[in-house]
């Protein structure tokens, strides 16, 4: 096997439950009448498939797990656990969004601090939350006894190539859309500022830089992959929910499943192979914009 498939197969049991997870998802989909977000999804992992696979080629292996010492995993531990307290807060609110909930079933304390925070500050305190509740909030328990490398905040690697590799395509379709009208100049610059000041480099902060860069650490590169992959997916649930014309909770975790953990998974190799942020953010951003 060449060298730059060597690590999906000494991760071969990571590959495999998210493969048989996303087989399970487009079958249910299948059964319940999605067909086309099967299609879709195909479409999407061959693509990102093939994006993955160049990726894996023109970057090279980051070093061998550092094995950690029991305090300092203890500490990882709870701050996965605190991260996964952020990150169910946050699903149900896009569930309470997207309307998939109850909207009076609130979470006590968080929603109203959101309003308070609405309140004192003004609408301008609406675009602070992403930021506030992705970032900020998760930094103030991660940064006790914890170094750059657990944050993605450490040197790159290849990091231009990478970045130039996964946005060609995206912005080929943007300058299509320009030229033929389709879409504004004023509008894509809308969206780039809107997606960059809200979820894309946040978003990458906290499934990439904080949880990934955990789950790597305690557990090992491929499963800290896969398994930030799912749960950023299922944080996607909400539009998951949207996606299948709001038939039901479980056909909007199998689409989520099949697109969001999906592009997760390309965000989470990225990430991975250029041991940073900043490529991820970039293409998190311009993916986001296309329309």
């Amino acid at each position: 096997m060449s060298a730059w498939l060597q690590p999906l197969r000494s991760q071969r049991l990571a590959v495999c439950t998210f493969a048989t997870i996303w087989g399970a998802s487009a079958l249910w989909l299948a059964v319940r009448g999605q067909g086309k977000l099967v299609l879709a999804g195909l479409g999407v992992a061959a693509l990102l498939g093939v994006l993955c696979a160049l990726t894996l080629r023109w970057t090279e292996p980051a070093g061998a797990e550092l094995e950690q010492e029991p305090r300092r995993r203890t500490v990882l531990w709870i701050q996965l656990l605190l991260l996964a307290l952020v990150v169910g807060i946050t699903l149900w609110r896009g569930l309470l969004f997207h309307h998939a909930v109850d909207p009076s079933l609130e979470v006590p304390l968080w929603s109203a601090a959101e309003r308070k925070l609405v309140e004192v500050a003004g609408k301008p305190a609406i675009a602070l939350l992403n930021p506030l509740e992705y970032c900020l909030l998760p930094l103030l328990f991660l940064l006790p006894w914890t170094g750059r490398r657990y944050l993605g905040l450490g040197r790159g690697h290849r990091v231009l190539r990478v970045t130039a590799l996964w946005c060609a395509l995206p912005l080929a379709y943007v300058v299509f859309q320009l030229a033929t009208g389709r879409l504004a100049l004023l509008a894509f610059a809308r969206r780039l500022l809107s997606h960059t000041v809200q979820n894309g480099p946040f978003e990458e902060f906290l499934f990439r830089g904080a949880i990934q860069s955990r789950l790597s650490a305690l557990l090992g590169s491929g499963w800290g992959v896969v398994l930030g992959s799912l749960a950023f997916g299922a944080w996607h649930l909400g539009l998951g929910y949207t996606q299948t014309g709001k038939a039901s909770i479980l056909d909007g975790l199998a689409s989520v499943f099949i697109l969001q953990s999906t592009m997760g998974l390309a965000f989470a190799v990225i990430f991975h192979r250029t041991r940073n942020l900043v490529a991820g953010s970039v293409v998190h951003v311009v993916t986001n914009s296309m329309g």
